[in-house]
């Protein structure tokens, strides 16, 4: 007898155990960690843009990353939230006293201040800081601006320049995109000799071309080539430039 209520009351201490295990939903994940949070907080504090700049162990390890978290918050409870360069959704940013929940992800809140935002995703602790969309270039949720320009200063052409950005017209098949322009040596005015580099096959292939400028037109040709582009946009670090099917985002390397 003393045997069975012994089988019997483990049985219920396991049950019970097992039963706190269990997370309801919407609350904190039941996770040991050294990483301390805050209680108290409004959402509405955190309008604003704010960007990843370290990553770490619950243990305070730091650890390296490329998936660089982005996150614009509205004045009022929502978010924009981009992972690293291709995922961006929208979505709700809500407190309920133990978690931030941001566009359906669950956070551990451990410290804000009006300049700088520390996360716990319950594995690890992801820093935040806020940043002045009104200094430097923007932020990782603009789209780059396309100004139409009525005049060319060739000499702002010489050196290098490197795709960052493509955007296809709807249907366009683009056959050996660009990679990279060289305007190495200046003829005259509006005139260089160079090479342009083009993925072609899954390889990336270095060509002898020449530039020509004419008014917001630039030409370029070579052997088997003739390309033929408006300029949209030249400045000293940025050069856009579009024909039919494609615009193509440059900066100077």
């Amino acid at each position: 007898m003393k045997n069975i209520l012994y089988i019997i009351l483990m049985l219920a201490t396991s049950l019970q155990v097992e039963a706190q295990r269990v997370i309801r939903k919407g609350s904190v994940p039941d996770k040991k960690s050294t990483v301390q949070t805050k209680q108290n907080f409004n959402v509405s504090e955190l309008s604003g843009y704010w960007q990843e700049i370290e990553r770490s162990t619950d243990e305070h390890k730091k650890i390296s990353f490329t998936d660089t978290l982005n996150l614009h918050f509205y004045a009022k409870d929502s978010v924009r939230y981009k992972s690293g360069k291709f995922l961006t959704k929208r979505g709700v940013v809500e407190w309920n006293g133990e978690a931030l929940i941001i566009a359906g992800n669950q956070y551990a809140l451990v410290q804000f201040t009006p300049e700088k935002l520390v996360l716990f995703d319950y594995d690890n602790v992801r820093t935040f800081q806020k940043i002045d969309v009104k200094v430097g270039e923007g932020n990782a949720f603009e789209k780059p601006k396309e100004t139409k320009i009525t005049s060319i200063d060739s000499k702002l052409l010489q050196g290098e320049w490197s795709v960052y950005r493509t955007k296809s017209a709807p249907g366009a098949q683009i056959i050996g995109p660009l990679r990279t322009l060289l305007f190495e040596n200046m003829l005259s005015t509006n005139n260089y000799s160079g090479n342009m580099m083009q993925s072609e096959k899954g390889k990336i292939v270095q060509k002898k071309v020449n530039f020509n400028i004419k008014e917001t037109t630039l030409l370029i040709t070579g052997e088997n080539i003739n390309l033929n582009f408006e300029i949209l946009t030249l400045t000293n670090t940025e050069l856009i430039i579009r024909d039919s099917n494609q615009t193509l985002y440059f900066k100077k390397l």
